[in-house]
């Protein structure tokens, strides 16, 4: 039997890991969950789409999302303005490493925009979510009365 040659093994042994890496969502990926998720039943319209977001790796974002059935999904945050708060656009909600990250009335949120058909109580949607570093996510997300909701808001600290 041949020995293989100390420089050979090493370089083998270096490519095992980097496919290994890559199946395993090493660099560029992020491990991100969702949980929670919940958007109000209304007729038709724009609404806000709510949910829990579990980082468990490197800081990461979401970049967007899409949903088949609203035309548009924007990014929405609430500033401080002069002591007036204020829901604002804005192209990113940041995801801090091994953190969780509500997305609540009152706060951080993504809005469905262009419903053309009512959100029913008792029904569900598909939402696809970008990230930068995660792969994009479809989350099942169940559609609540507007007054359930508020108990997100009364439940915060």
């Amino acid at each position: 039997m041949r020995a293989i040659p100390p420089r050979v093994s090493a370089v083998a042994s270096a490519l095992v890991l980097t496919v290994l890496a890559g199946c395993s969502g090493g660099a560029g990926s992020a491990a991100v969950s969702v949980r929670d998720p919940a958007v109000g039943a209304v007729p038709t319209g724009s609404a806000a789409l709510y949910m829990t977001v579990e980082n468990h790796s490197a800081d990461d974002a979401i970049l967007g999302a899409s949903c088949e059935c609203a035309t548009e999904a924007s990014l929405h945050v609430v500033e401080d303005r002069g002591g007036i708060l204020m829901m604002v656009p804005t192209d990113r909600i940041e995801l801090p490493a091994d953190s969780s990250t509500d997305l609540d009335p009152g706060g951080a949120h993504i809005m469905l925009e262009g419903l053309e058909e009512p959100l029913e109580a008792g029904g569900s949607i598909r939402v696809t979510i970008r990230f930068d570093r995660a792969p994009q996510r479809t989350v099942e997300v169940p559609v609540h009365e507007l007054a359930d909701l508020a108990e997100r808001v009364e439940s915060q600290p």
